[in-house]
């Protein structure tokens, strides 16, 4: 469990400026080991925006390349009875499934050697509670347009040693 303490300043328009003390405690729900980097099978314009406003440094293959890579399996897939800011928020169970898969040129990288690893995990973890999943970014990935079950999350982990070539994308 994690306890911060912080604060907010808002300057409503024509007012003072308000100070707010904030007083927040964090505790995991889950825990996972971080891989070394995520691969995004979908090229989806608003996750690229959204994974670069957070400040998220992305890198894309240079060429067709075999990678043994985690992707997760869902089995359940739930959205919730009421809206939270205009969405339904997904909540997912699922296995992970380890297996050497051709991921194409152009197959977007995010590396966790970087500053932000922890933001990186926390919005592409399918099991996140704030995520990319949760917040209905991925939801036309996730169920087929015919027929029943689900598809593959689109993000797969790379466990071991991430040594692909890849260049930046900006």
């Amino acid at each position: 469990m994690k306890l911060t303490v912080g604060e907010h300043t808002r300057t409503p328009a024509g007012r003072k400026q308000l100070l707010f003390l904030t007083l927040s405690i964090i505790s995991p729900v889950k825990s996972v080991e971080l891989p070394a980097a995520y691969l995004l099978t979908v090229n989806e314009q608003n996750v690229l925006d959204l994974l670069r406003i957070h400040g998220i440094r992305l890198e894309k293959l240079t060429s067709d390349t075999e990678i043994r890579a985690e992707r997760f399996e869902i089995a359940e897939l739930k959205g919730s009875q009421r809206l939270s800011q205009g969405h339904y928020i997904n909540s997912v169970k699922g296995t992970f499934r380890n297996e050497t898969q051709n991921f194409p040129a152009g197959t977007v990288v995010v590396r966790m050697d970087q500053p932000l690893a922890s933001v990186c995990a926390y919005l592409l973890e399918p099991q996140s509670g704030e995520g990319l999943l949760a917040w209905n970014f991925l939801d036309r990935y996730l169920v087929p347009q015919w027929g029943m079950g689900y598809l593959s999350y689109p993000v797969c982990k790379v466990m071991g040693k991430a040594d692909f070539r890849t260049i930046p994308f900006n």
